[in-house]
């Protein structure tokens, strides 16, 4: 069994997830690919990240995959690290997205990644609008049919309409080459894991500065001078 760790660039997560599977690491990376590629063609809300997460990937590598979930607030020892944010770039063409509906598609995938994309949604359903999004979210998982006068897009920024299917056919991956497209929002994820670098660095520079700095001092570099014997006269 093999021990891999699922993390995410811009996580918000201080716990670190992983999952043990008979699954060497570049096959739990397509597995990874193939999740994520299913997702990108699912529409975009604002209360829910526009890319699955690793607690979100976990959860569906453990309920889908035979995958055993590890979730720990210790460093562990892995075998392999998948970072989602970059792992499944290589697999948008033609003939790696067939490979992955051939290994690793069949029924009620799209219905399992919904699930957990209502899970953040009910979580951050704090207004009409959020409420409105657990609401949509409900409909699409029934298998309904999506209007278009919804607006609703997915990443590349196509229009989303029609339903998934939850009739028991496989859930295979589009069979033409996927382009990801930047999006011009940020998604949450990147907006939080922002807001934690600034304020550690506030939180650093106020630790920092006073030890440098005395009010009503003139500023201390203002008396540099070269060491003796050093000619900085060709800088």
């Amino acid at each position: 069994m093999n021990k891999i760790r699922i993390t995410h660039r811009y996580t918000r997560n201080f716990s670190i997830f992983g999952v043990e599977t008979a699954y060497s690491f570049s096959e739990l990376n397509q597995v990874c690919s193939y999740l994520q590629d299913l997702r990108y063609g699912l529409p975009l809300f604002r209360t829910v990240d526009e890319d699955l997460g690793e607690e979100e990937v976990v959860n569906l590598l453990s309920q889908l995959y035979s995958c055993q979930k590890i979730v720990s607030d210790e460093p562990l020892i892995w075998d392999g690290e998948i970072d989602l944010y970059d792992n499944w770039h290589i697999y948008l063409g033609v003939k790696e997205r067939q490979e992955l509906n051939r290994k690793y598609a069949f029924p009620g995938v799209r219905v399992a990644i919904i699930e957990q994309m209502l899970i953040q949604a009910r979580e951050n359903a704090v207004d009409e609008e959020g409420k409105e999004i657990v609401a949509q979210l409900e409909y699409i998982k029934s298998g309904k049919s999506v209007p278009i006068e919804w607006g609703l897009k997915i990443c590349s920024g196509d229009i989303y309409e029609g339903s998934i299917n939850i009739s028991g056919e496989i859930d295979v991956l589009e069979n033409k080459k996927r382009e990801r497209k930047k999006l011009l929002g940020f998604s949450n994820r990147f907006i939080v894991a922002l807001v934690i670098l600034v304020i550690a660095g506030r939180v650093t520079m106020d630790l920092i500065i006073p030890h440098f700095f005395v009010v009503g001092e003139p500023y201390p570099f203002n008396d540099y001078k070269p060491c003796p014997g050093l000619d900085f006269s060709l800088c």
